[in-house]
């Protein structure tokens, strides 16, 4: 376990993000005025800490592993005939590679910049 605790809104951070594992989202969701601090919030030793232990005991309770998920998406990956579904191909194709990190999550923002120029540049 991580030396700090989680604030609340970390905390609540946390449980957004399992939900679809968007950063951005969960911490819009979790009440963040700066969407994109969901990205930095993943990067901190003790929320990743808290990621994955609410990760394995989701597992442990559901016993759906992470092979069994990458598994039933490629199944339907590579599913063809009658009973197949275009969009659930693409969609599965789509969470591979997520899984995979081929996919890197952008988020919007806006920033200020101030240039102060010096009076001996001429």
């Amino acid at each position: 376990m991580g030396d700090r605790e989680l604030t609340d809104m970390q905390a609540a951070f946390v449980e957004e993000y399992l939900i679809d594992l968007n950063a951005t989202q969960a911490a819009i969701r979790a009440g963040y005025k700066n969407a994109s601090y969901g990205r930095e919030l993943r990067t901190k030793t003790h929320v990743k800490e808290a990621i994955a232990r609410r990760r394995a005991k989701r597992q442990q309770r559901t016993e759906v592993t992470q092979d069994m998920v990458i598994e039933g998406l490629l199944k339907e990956a590579r599913r063809d005939g009658e009973d197949s579904s275009h969009g659930a191909r693409v969609g599965a194709w789509k969470a591979l590679g997520k899984h995979v990190g081929m996919f890197v999550e952008q988020s919007e923002g806006e920033m200020t910049i101030r240039i102060i120029r010096d009076a001996s540049d001429g």
